[in-house]
C-alpha cells in the first residue's frame, strides 16, 4: 500500500477523529467487520484501506489499550490483519496487558488469526521468540488446552518452536518430578 506524506486534511479529519470510548476510525471498521455480514465486511475492509492510505496512525489504541492490528486478532479479521501488515502495522504490538497477538489469538479462540501469525512470524523467522510469551502465566498452549481449541492446539504443533516448548518443558518436569 502506497501511503500519503500529506494526507488531505479533511480527509485525515475524518480517518482520525475520536469516536465513544476511546475508539478510533480503524478499531470501528474493524469491531464493525466482526458483526457484519460478507458484504459489510468488504465495505469494512475498504474503510481500513483508505485509512492507511490516508495516513491514519496504525499504532493508535483504544480505551483497553489494544492497537488496530491487536484487535483485529482478537475478533479473527485476519483480512484486515493483513491490510494493516501490508500498510505497516507493528504485528509485534502488545496489549495494555503485554499479551503478543499469538496470545491473543488463543485466549480468543481464533483460530484463523492464529494460523495467518504463525505462517507470518514462521516465515519471517520471528515465531520462535514467541512461543514461551505468558499472560497471566499462561502460554499459547496453555489457552488452547484450557479454551478446548484443538485446532489452535494442532496448528502450533505443526511448528517446531512449539514442539521444541513441550519438550523442554516436559523433560524439567521429569527431571524435579524425579527428586521429590
Amino acid at each position: 500500500l502506497q501511503r500519503q506524506t500529506k494526507p488531505v486534511k479533511v480527509l485525515q479529519c475524518a480517518v482520525d477523529k475520536q469516536f465513544e470510548g476511546g475508539r478510533r476510525r480503524l478499531h470501528d471498521a474493524i469491531l464493525r467487520w466482526s458483526k457484519a455480514t460478507q458484504t459489510v465486511r468488504r465495505r469494512c475492509e475498504v474503510d481500513v484501506v483508505v485509512a492507511c492510505v490516508a495516513g491514519v496512525s496504525l499504532e493508535l489504541r483504544d480505551a483497553t489499550g489494544m492497537t488496530a492490528f491487536v484487535l483485529g486478532v482478537k475478533v479473527g479479521a485476519v483480512p484486515i490483519c493483513k491490510i494493516l501488515q501490508a500498510a505497516g502495522a507493528d504485528v509485534e504490538a502488545t496489549t495494555s496487558e503485554h499479551f503478543h497477538p499469538l496470545l491473543v489469538a488463543a485466549e480468543c479462540g481464533q483460530p484463523d488469526a492464529f494460523k495467518y501469525l504463525c505462517e507470518s512470524q514462521s516465515s519471517s523467522g520471528t515465531l520462535g521468540t514467541h512461543v514461551e510469551d505468558c499472560g497471566h502465566g499462561y502460554t499459547v498452549l496453555h489457552f488452547a488446552a484450557i479454551n478446548d481449541l484443538p485446532h489452535i492446539l494442532e496448528k502450533a504443533l505443526e511448528y517446531e518452536e512449539y514442539r521444541r516448548v513441550i519438550d523442554k518443558h516436559s523433560c524439567e518436569k521429569t527431571r524435579t518430578s524425579g527428586k521429590d
